[in-house]
């Protein structure tokens, strides 16, 4: 056995060694040529048109894969846009002001994150229903990360605002925010965990809260509050604006409210004295006020002191003539005893005055102060002003009327020829205009004074009729008028 068995080992390396003596390398493979090419493409064309005729399956496989990614195209566009929607309203949440700002944008992510999910389902449906297929899992998926990120948001929005309304005991408030996430968000754990605590809680208010009486008092004690709170904040205002009477009506009702309220008063306070304080600056500028006053009453105004004394136009005016009258007419002692009896107490300086305004003046304060009649009708006097230039600069020509519709007190100035003088000029014989009181003609100048000298001693014995005298341009203030 040991001999034949080596025999044969032997006999068989003999010829592998023989075999490979003789044996040639292959020859390298040769690149098909563009023509083999096509006609190899062409063949298998060909061959994918009669398994077609052959077998219909596999036209319907093929149309359903071109459906499958018709669909897939259409669900990868609608991905693209929503995910730039739902970018830009992340951000806008993650810098709202409140939470009341930020929910709102999460909820429109997750309406726009479900929409999506719907509308991909709808493309695929009836072409890839296959819920583990892998491009069916690729296709909806495409926006879970940002939907991630916005559940996550959301409920810690919902979370922090149900806290909120737990810490004032308002659980059934609390209760319908995390119910309103949960059905959005059904299978979030973290919802449901709040919302047995919040029942849990609920449950031990209701066992250790006081009586009905005591909620209700409670309420009104934080309603209080707030209102003081409020009208503190716009006293503090106010104040500082100045407006100390609205100021003190806000810290007056909130003393009504809270009597023991320390910065009420303390306002109250400051206002106060900052009233003594304008008081005491209004009392002294109106001191000093009166003291001016006094003064300037005290020293006579300069164009007083310049009047002469006696006023010679007075005493010319009451001068009695040859037939025991007045010079101004018969009537002129009944004016004068008049004048002379009505006094008045004091008169207030008639600076800046003009001259009609200080003849109204004194007639009202005439008639005021005259105790000589009891009839309305008769009391005070009629004053006119006449217009007529004067003989001399300083001269002025007052009338005084003793009543309604009577005469002047005393005659015109007549001129030479015994025609009543309108002004200095005068008509002569001969109708020409000649000046009477010429600077430049010594001799009417002293006929004029001849003139003026006849007629104070020898006065007319009668005077002209009403249409003779001149026309007066006067202002006149009778008693109906000053009334």
């Amino acid at each position: 056995m040991k001999l034949g068995g080596t025999k044969i080992i032997a006999a068989l390396c003999l010829c592998i060694v023989a075999q490979l003596a003789t044996a040639q390398p292959a020859p390298p493979p040769r690149d098909p040529t563009p023509d083999e090419i096509a006609a190899i493409i062409e063949a298998e064309r060909l061959a994918q048109e009669n398994k077609l005729r052959t077998d219909p399956l596999v036209g319907i496989a093929v149309q359903m894969a071109k459906d499958i990614s018709e669909a897939i195209g259409r669900i990868n566009l609608k991905a693209s846009d929503l995910r730039l929607v739902m970018g830009r309203e992340l951000e806008r949440a993650n810098e709202a002001e409140s939470l009341e700002l930020q929910v709102g944008h999460y909820e429109t992510c997750l309406m726009h994150g479900f929409a999506f999910r719907r509308f991909a389902e709808a493309q695929l449906a009836g072409k890839l229903d296959d819920v583990t297929h892998p491009r069916r899992v690729a296709a909806l998926g495409q926006l879970d990360d940002l939907m991630n990120q916005v559940k996550a948001g959301y409920v810690k929005n919902r979370i922090s605002i149900a806290q909120a309304y737990q810490q004032r005991r308002e659980y059934a408030k609390a209760k319908q925010i995390i119910g309103f996430a949960q059905r959005i968000l059904p299978d979030n754990l973290d919802l449901q965990a709040f919302a047995r605590a919040n029942e849990r809680e609920e449950a031990e208010w209701v066992r250790k809260a006081p009586g009905g009486d005591v909620i209700v008092r409670q309420r009104e004690i934080e309603a209080r509050d707030e209102e003081i709170r409020k009208l503190l904040r716009d006293g503090k205002w106010l104040y500082e604006l100045r407006d100390f009477d609205l100021a003190e009506d806000k810290f007056r009702r909130v003393i009504d409210l809270h009597p023991s309220n320390d910065v009420a008063d303390e306002y109250m306070r400051l206002i106060n004295k900052q009233r003594g304080d304008h008081a005491i600056l209004r009392r002294d500028q109106n001191f000093r006020r009166m003291i001016q006053e006094v003064n300037d009453a005290w020293v006579p105004p300069d164009h007083q002191k310049s009047l002469p004394q006696p006023n010679p136009e007075w005493q010319r005016r009451t001068m009695k003539g040859a037939g025991g009258q007045a010079v101004g007419g018969g009537s002129g002692s009944g004016i004068i005893n008049k004048l002379q009896s009505i006094r008045i107490p004091r008169m207030e300086p008639l600076d800046g005055f003009s001259l009609v305004e200080a003849v109204n003046l004194i007639s009202l304060a005439a008639k005021e102060n005259d105790r000589a009649t009891l009839r309305e009708s008769e009391k005070g006097v009629n004053m006119i002003i006449s217009t007529r230039l004067p003989a001399k600069h300083n001269d002025v020509n007052v009338s005084v009327f003793g009543g309604p519709s009577v005469g002047p007190a005393f005659a015109p100035r007549l001129n030479q020829n015994g025609i009543p003088q309108h002004n200095r000029y005068v008509s002569n014989d001969s109708g020409s205009m000649s000046e009477s009181y010429g600077a430049g003609n010594p001799t009417t100048k002293s006929h004029a004074s001849q003139s003026e000298q006849e007629r104070h001693t020898n006065p007319p014995s009668s005077l002209p009729s009403r249409e003779k005298l001149p026309k007066y341009h006067c202002i006149r203030r009778n008693n109906a008028s000053l009334r």
